[in-house]
């Protein structure tokens, strides 16, 4: 495909949408030759799937759109990802930057490549001004099942995927049902209003990226705040599934929490909990902010406060067994770990395999730096070797 003719980017306009909108400006054969004309050669033949090289995209469109890194904040959803620390790829042990690791263009655009909304008050006034309306940014985040501007039910595409494997599609060219058959939206309207300003602020949040030890230590603090924390640190299945399913239970009959809110889904965001090194998706990580801090205001204050506080002085342990609880960097020195022994043995029936389990890294660490004052403190129970006897 040969481009002439380059139409204006509409406000919150994706990245797929402006590409189905340039396909339809220039004569291409077909959708497929006129991805690779936009995002490079590639041998993958589904136009929404289609590997992303947004050098070769502002190349193809002289740069008049903006650099990769413009293009990648103002028309996709890469910006929520990042300030989530959670995305829907994975980036494996060496990843390239997002704009020519090739990832697909509705992964890019959509979050997946199932889901596509719209809202039909906007596409209403898209069809006054333009020949055909688009596809919208925010209508496209996870989390967000309200029009942020008319403040109406989105409504979701009922055409099957691969129909976009085929062909760039419009708004105009498809058909919507509303996704909310079984679910009570004006009980729990304030919930999802909520999970919806929080997805929309984090898209349009311009400040820093918060640091992923930081905000592991703040969520940390206030599952521990709510007693949702067992004493080794890792979260406690019997109080934490109970109380997330109560406020998040009725999305179970919606397509795009179903998965999520299951037991297996709860499952896995605790085993991600455990151990920061897991993935964590998206969708799971923005309930998560909503039930524990209500906005992403109030995460990022908590973690603004956090590093304040702590000025480096703190971390979080990210070792194999997934501590949330933060300890002081001091805890390296003897003192820490013979005061947590000290504590733990005023404690009824207290013996040296219990502490083993409450307290296992200063367990560990008298074991193999002061096992001689760990020894009188907390003898081990040695039991006589019958095998000896025998000889």
């Amino acid at each position: 495909m040969q481009i002439c003719s380059i139409p204006l980017h509409h406000p919150d306009e994706t990245l797929y949408s402006f590409a189905a909108r340039l396909r339809r400006a220039n004569a291409a054969r077909d959708d497929r030759d006129a991805c690779r004309s936009m995002f490079g050669h590639a041998s993958n033949m589904r136009v929404s799937e289609f590997p992303v090289n947004l050098a070769s995209f502002c190349h193809a469109t002289k740069g008049l759109l903006g650099s990769p890194d413009q293009l990648l904040s103002q028309m996709t959803l890469v910006p929520l990802f990042e300030r989530l620390g959670a995305w829907p790829w994975r980036k494996g042990s060496t990843p390239r930057p997002a704009a020519i690791a090739g990832y697909g263009l509705s992964i890019l655009s959509n979050g997946n490549t199932r889901t596509w909304h719209t809202c039909k008050q906007c596409l209403r006034e898209d069809r006054s001004h333009n020949p055909y309306g688009y596809w919208r940014r925010t209508h496209q985040l996870p989390g967000v099942l309200f029009c942020p501007t008319h403040h109406v039910l989105l409504l979701a595409c009922t055409d099957l995927s691969r129909q976009f494997h085929n062909r760039f599609i419009l708004p105009d060219e498809t058909k919507f049902e509303k996704a909310f058959h079984r679910i009570d939206t004006a009980a729990n309207e304030d919930a999802l209003l909520r999970l919806g300003r929080l997805s929309v602020a984090v898209l349009k949040d311009d400040s820093d990226f918060l640091d992923a030890k930081t905000k592991q230590a703040v969520i940390g603090q206030e599952l521990d705040s709510h007693a949702l924390l067992s004493p080794r640190g890792t979260v406690c299945r019997e109080a934490f599934v109970p109380s997330f399913l109560r406020s998040f239970n009725f999305l179970r009959h919606h397509p795009d929490f179903s998965d999520a809110v299951s037991c297996r889904g709860v499952e896995i965001l605790c085993r991600s909990l455990d151990d920061p090194r897991i993935w964590r998706r998206s969708l799971h990580q923005l309930l998560l902010l909503s039930w524990l801090f209500g906005s992403w205001e109030a995460f990022k204050s908590q973690c603004q406060w956090h590093q304040v506080m702590n000025n480096g002085s703190c971390k979080v342990n990210l070792h194999a067994e997934g501590n949330l609880r933060q300890t002081p960097e001091v805890n390296c020195a003897p003192d820490f770990h013979r005061a947590k022994c000290i504590d733990f043995m005023s404690t009824t029936n207290p013996s040296r395999s219990k502490f083993a389990h409450a307290e296992a890294k200063s367990f560990r660490w008298l074991l193999n730096h002061d096992a001689d004052w760990f020894n009188q403190q907390c003898p081990p129970n040695r039991t006589r070797d019958f095998q000896r006897r025998l000889f």
